[in-house]
């Protein structure tokens, strides 16, 4: 999934994304799910994916740049 970095804290260690199709809401992310070097700056664009937790909320994990998509590692991507 794609989104927006809406802020980050790197005190506490969290922040959220905005996703482009989460229909508004912010998504939850914590620091040990983020790629080393992200640029963690407000409006950044992230790519992530959705992971539901026990309590039923839903948090990104596996947060990077947008480069680094699963085809372009495996040199799969049309472009």
């Amino acid at each position: 999934m794609k989104g927006t970095l809406k802020w980050f804290n790197h005190h506490r260690g969290y922040g959220f994304i905005i996703g482009d199709d989460s229909d508004g809401r912010d998504i939850w992310f914590h620091t040990t799910q983020v790629q080393p070097g992200l640029d963690l700056s407000d409006g950044a664009p992230q790519t992530y994916e959705l992971e539901q937790c026990a309590d039923g909320k839903v948090r990104a994990i596996k947060v990077r740049p947008p480069a680094l998509t699963k085809d372009i590692i495996l040199g799969t991507s049309s472009k």
